[in-house]
């Protein structure tokens, strides 16, 4: 898919139970992320519980957004890394096991949405370390993205271990 433009989308609203339960449960803003190519197309692991694209009219009163500046390399890069995930399942296992009994677990072939967008955007911009990115929420994500964005309107650069931001 051509990419011309891309964000990172974060949804906010109590619309669904779980979404308050999620927020409640990780002390976040934010129940569910994923990316969104061209304003036209959600691309993650959502309500389908495998990872899909699929049109969407975006509204800003239940999403925030982080806009990423698109380049080459990241357009190479969410193509690859969608066509190598298309299909996998939700992680449920995972959200029992290291959310509620701090066991730390995951299934390598399944995601939670936090997962999936960290493990591909970390491709391009390497910024989480260590590359634990089951323990991510939402909220995770958008601290660093956001914290990265101002820093780098500014001209900082992030392409490496040196230049990290470090989560853990």
């Amino acid at each position: 898919m051509k990419i011309t433009k891309i964000k990172i989308v974060f949804y906010k609203s109590n619309y669904r139970w779980w979404s308050r339960l999620i927020k409640w449960w990780t002390n976040s803003n934010y129940s569910h992320c994923e990316l969104y190519v061209n304003d036209r197309y959600l691309l993650g692991i959502s309500d389908e519980q495998q990872v899909r694209i699929k049109r969407y009219d975006l509204s800003s009163d239940k999403w925030d957004s982080i806009d990423l500046k698109i380049d080459d390399r990241l357009e190479w890069i969410v193509n690859d890394f969608f066509e190598q995930t298309q299909g996998a399942k939700y992680d449920w296992k995972a959200i029992i096991l290291s959310n509620i009994f701090n066991r730390r677990k995951q299934d390598k072939t399944k995601y939670t949405c936090s997962e999936w967008i960290s493990e591909l955007l970390d491709l391009r911009y390497n910024i989480f370390q260590p590359k634990r990115y089951y323990m991510l929420t939402p909220q995770d994500v958008y601290d660093v993205f956001k914290k990265m964005t101002s820093q780098n309107k500014r001209g900082w650069k992030f392409q490496g271990i040196d230049d990290s931001l470090y989560l853990f």
